[in-house]
């Protein structure tokens, strides 16, 4: 398990963090057609997906303390897929492991496959060598390590929008 305090870097070796983010976070370049925040009034939209319902809640807690809207949850892979279809969010906010057939990677791939989007992984296995390349070859413009700490997801939402969502 990566140390406290340590970034998982852009090869995915522990590391100390990019200029201008915290510890916990993988920086990548957003996705080709990402939606982007934009200064309009209109908040991000994220979609979380987490199969363990008490840090779903913590989650959309902290999104809209942060000026997100929570769009919608989803507790399985093709629970994901069917709402991100559904929603369109800007973001999704996509656990590793998941419940169920499918993990949260093979789903954010399927959900890349039907629309652009910018993923967030969220994790406590980054420092899994297999598991980082999976999640970097699926478009993951940043991983967070589990628990997520409020100050890395509020930065890597900054560095998403380039503002803090309204």
């Amino acid at each position: 398990m990566a140390q406290a305090g340590l970034a998982i870097d852009r090869i995915g070796s522990p590391g100390v963090p990019p200029p201008g983010l915290s510890a916990g976070v993988l920086a990548a370049p957003m996705p080709e057609g990402a939606p982007r925040a934009t200064d309009s009034a209109r908040p991000l939209r994220v979609l979380i997906v987490e199969d363990e319902l008490i840090i779903a809640w913590e989650i959309a807690e902290l999104l809209v303390r942060l000026g997100c809207e929570v769009c919608g949850t989803a507790a399985d892979a093709m629970q994901a897929i069917r709402l991100a279809g559904e929603l369109a969010p800007d973001l999704v906010l996509m656990d590793v492991r998941l419940r169920g057939k499918g993990d949260g990677i093979t789903a954010a791939e399927a959900i890349r496959a039907q629309q652009p989007v910018s993923l967030v992984f969220c994790t406590a296995h980054a420092e899994d060598p297999v598991t980082r390349a999976r999640m970097q070859a699926a478009g993951a413009v940043a991983i967070l390590a589990k628990p997520i700490e409020p100050g890395a997801l509020e930065e890597t939402l900054i560095r998403l929008t380039g503002s803090m969502p309204a």
